[in-house]
């Protein structure tokens, strides 16, 4: 679990990319993960003191938040749920709707403890979940979501019949909007965002009585 959650906190090259793997240490009661996230997110710390550029860095961050919080970026190339919200509400509905998802993702996944998870499908939702919890994630990131696919594929005799068919149409949906709203629409709300929303959803609802194994 400690050199695991260090390899997680690599991920902070990155930002929103280490977002779920820190939901997952918390919600999983996993401090040695925790742990590890906070010393490679330290290691990080430490060997980009030499680059200099933090207040570059700092204030390109603040200012890609604000930009997505305020609507000004281009939301449609986003694949983030807080996107697709702020692309449809006002600033303070937006929050109020990704807290919720939050919270909602949260007891799904809280549900699931104790039964067992194959691996493969545990990394597809830590993929779903750092695409759809992210703060922003580009159309390029969503590359993460061809692991919950395999995993759909790959674990597919362990899904009801019905969730499987639901799953299977959800992503084909998130695949298909990646490519018409990037090659045909190029405008309107972050639909992407909401389609992988739903996908983390249905994955954390899928089999409550298979849960989360030991790692």
């Amino acid at each position: 679990p400690l050199e695991g959650g260090i390899l997680f906190g690599l991920c902070a090259i990155k930002p929103p990319f280490v977002v779920a793997p820190i939901f997952f240490a918390l919600l999983a009661r996993r401090p040695r993960v925790g742990m590890g996230i906070a010393v490679g997110v330290f290691a990080l710390l430490v060997l980009s003191l030499a680059v200099g550029q933090w207040p570059a860095w700092v204030a390109a961050i603040e200012r890609t938040l604000d930009e997505v919080g305020s609507a000004e970026l281009v939301l449609w190339k986003q694949h983030t749920f807080f996107a697709f919200a702020r692309s449809v509400a006002t600033r303070k509905i937006a929050i109020g709707l990704y807290a919720v998802l939050c919270v909602a993702g949260a007891y799904l996944f809280y549900r699931q403890r104790g039964a067992q998870i194959p691996t493969l499908r545990l990394v597809g939702w830590l993929a779903l979940g750092t695409i759809a919890l992210s703060p922003f994630g580009y159309f390029y990131d969503a590359l993460l979501l061809t692991i919950p696919a395999s995993a759909l594929w790959l674990c597919r005799e362990r899904y009801e019949t019905q969730r499987f068919t639901l799953l299977v149409v959800v992503a084909g949906l998130t695949f298909a909007w990646q490519h018409v709203g990037f090659f045909a629409l190029q405008s309107g709300p972050a639909v992407g965002g909401l389609l992988v929303a739903t996908w983390l959803l249905l994955e954390l609802a899928s089999s409550p009585n298979h849960g989360i194994r030991e790692l």
